[in-house]
């Protein structure tokens, strides 16, 4: 089985001044990134506006990373069932689309691994999208908790059991919680029943920032479950205790730093990596003192790597006074410069 782990990258998703997907932009972006030395690409997250796309914007932005990113790096692909649900053939913006079918058999002989967030409101549907993904070529999938309504351990037991149980017993599956969006938790006594119900389910990615709840997910099937963390500011701390990597967006801004502290890391340098962390965190803060997403695309625009700062209305868009004022916080706290090791 196929593993996430490292620094990686929830993209941004590029638009037009008349709200398209920028493919031209997107492909940018993504050599950028790779050439910034990161992990893993993760188009079509929370910080891509997912929610907000449409399945054929969906399709599209993740046909273009994969096909820029060529087989350099791992990309995962958390298209909200997008692309399992979608069946048809055409066009979108002068772009040719395959079907789901075609799209993801395409990716499977590219050599990308590509993990599809196929997560639903409900069970039935999370197992459609979770079969379709295995038989189209997928390495696995993500599947975050039910949303809107409170679901009790035994339900989320059930939910988890019947989609692990409609797949291969060697696909991969990562848990999502992400509980300030989502409502339902992942508690470890639920990833514990889940992982001994469930041979497949190898992990989980975690989005709150709780360093004991952190830990206690690590010690799930005897400490062979993998952790990953969306807080940014816990990346060395979590890695540090056995954590597999970090999912993080301001590391799109910033790469260079979390490259560095992964390496320091590696070579047990922990001292280093210390420090290195330390000055991400000042980064960070800066970085999500407003509209984060916003932020990272009015960046990305100054630097010539996409052509607009647009968002997905009703996504709020960066204004040129507070972009400047993000820019000269930036110089200010030498966001170009990693600290000497």
């Amino acid at each position: 089985m196929k593993r996430m782990y490292g620094v990686v990258i929830p993209m941004v998703t590029p638009l037009t001044e008349d709200d398209h997907v920028d493919v031209l932009s997107l492909q940018r972006l993504t050599d950028f990134l790779i050439d910034k030395g990161v992990d893993c690409l993760y188009p079509c997250g929370t910080t891509g506006e997912m929610a907000y796309l449409t399945d054929d914007e969906r399709i599209l932005v993740v046909e273009t990373v994969v096909r820029q990113a060529a087989g350099r790096v791992p990309v995962l692909a958390q298209g909200g069932g997008a692309l399992v649900q979608r069946k048809d053939v055409g066009f979108y913006g002068g772009i040719f689309l395959l079907a789901h079918g075609q799209a993801a058999d395409h990716i499977a002989k590219g050599g990308v691994p590509v993990f599809a967030q196929v997560g639903a409101a409900n069970t039935s549907s999370t197992i459609r999208l979770a079969q379709h993904a295995a038989a189209c070529g997928a390495d696995g999938v993500g599947v975050v908790t039910p949303w809107y309504f409170q679901l009790s351990d035994d339900a989320l037991l059930s939910y988890y059991k019947e989609v692990s149980d409609s797949v291969p017993a060697d696909f991969p599956i990562y848990m999502y919680g992400i509980p300030q969006n989502a409502v339902n938790d992942i508690t470890p006594a639920l990833a514990e029943r889940v992982a001994q119900a469930c041979p497949n389910v190898v992990g989980v990615k975690y989005s709150y920032p709780d360093m004991t709840r952190l830990q206690q997910l690590m010690t799930v099937r005897n400490g062979a479950f993998d952790v990953l963390v969306g807080p940014d500011h816990l990346y060395e701390a979590v890695v540090a205790v056995g954590g597999k990597g970090v999912i993080s967006g301001n590391a799109m801004i910033v790469s260079e730093h979390y490259v560095a502290v992964r390496e320091a890391m590696a070579r047990n340098d922990w001292a280093s990596a210390t420090r290195l962390q330390r000055k991400t965190n000042v980064l960070n803060a800066i970085l999500c003192a407003k509209n984060n997403i916003g932020c990272y695309k009015a960046i990305l625009k100054q630097w010539g790597i996409i052509e607009t700062a647009r968002m997905r209305k009703p996504m709020e868009e960066v204004s040129a006074e507070d972009t400047a004022a993000l820019m000269k916080a930036l110089e200010e706290a030498e966001y170009k410069t990693v600290p000497a090791v």
